[in-house]
């Protein structure tokens, strides 16, 4: 299984599409959906390029991946059983990796 999550784009297609003015980027960078403004228009849903915009039929309310602010890592990361998701910055993850086949390049170059 592959996990569906926001990928919080730089140039959100849902937030210019929002009709309601309900999708906004918060103080962290992330878009997120102000449902009581949302009017279940699902203009969003349709113009998300990852379809990872949801629809709570019941509310009439979409819905996304807010990172679980309430928390200091998202639940799906937490709960990750092999830890294949990792929440980390662009820059930091990919200077760890790095790091980490510099040190194996280096080991097996001993070898």
């Amino acid at each position: 299984k592959i996990p569906l999550v926001c990928r919080n784009c730089e140039d959100a297609p849902c937030m210019y599409a929002c009709i309601s003015g309900a999708i906004h980027r918060d103080e962290r960078g992330v878009v997120v959906t102000d449902t009581d403004k949302c009017i279940g228009c699902w203009t969003c849903v349709m113009v998300c390029p990852y379809g990872v915009i949801g629809r709570h039929l019941e509310t009439k309310k979409a819905y996304r991946c807010d990172r679980c602010p309430d928390t200091e890592m998202p639940a799906c990361v937490a709960a990750c059983p092999t830890g294949a998701l990792v929440y980390d910055t662009v820059d930091s993850f990919a200077h760890q990796v790095r790091k980490t086949v510099s040190k194996e390049l280096l080991t097996s170059e001993r070898v």
